[in-house]
């Protein structure tokens, strides 16, 4: 049962490849992948731009900072993604890509936070409203159906993130 707008177009897109599977000359496999981090993400999202705003010493809000989100560093993604062809599948299975691992989003910002070598009060945390959905999915088929588990912990992950921004940026954000 769908309890965001995201989770409810999941839903669709999943009923609508069902429909379609026997017309479709090849078989279909859906991989969701976890929230995805890494180098040269748009710092649209959370962790880049929080890496950035402490670089820079700026201050920052986190929203929502007692949910919960499975992260996946873009190397476990990229290296689950590429299973897929070579195993044998049934078709129209759904297969979550996730660490198996969902901090809170202050245990997030904190380690972020640690690996820039912030001072932890430039950011503030902020719940708006009542606590939303966690999203916290089973990498137990991943496991099982192609031998996978995500190895990058949070804190390395976000240390290789950090140094990608720090370079890139020449330092500073």
């Amino acid at each position: 049962m769908p309890q965001t707008v995201y989770a409810a177009g999941l839903v669709a897109g999943a009923h609508y490849i069902e429909a379609l599977r026997s017309r479709l000359p090849f078989s279909v496999v859906t991989a969701r992948l976890s929230l995805t981090y890494g180098p040269a993400q748009s710092a649209d999202f959370l962790i880049p731009s929080l890496i950035r705003s402490c670089l820079a010493g700026q201050r920052f809000t986190v929203h929502h900072p007692v949910e919960r989100r499975d992260l996946i560093y873009v190397d476990d993604a990229v290296e689950a993604l590429s299973r897929i062809p070579a195993a044998d599948l049934p078709t129209g299975i759904i297969i979550n890509m996730a660490s198996g691992n969902a901090p809170t989003m202050r245990e997030t910002a904190m380690c972020v936070i640690a690996a820039v070598g912030a001072d932890p009060a430039l950011v503030d945390f902020r719940q708006n409203g009542s606590a939303g959905v966690d999203l916290v999915p089973s990498p137990s088929l991943a496991q099982d159906l192609l031998g996978w588990t995500a190895r990058v912990p949070l804190p390395k992950g976000i240390e290789r993130t950090v140094d990608w921004w720090r370079s890139a940026a020449g330092g500073a954000a």
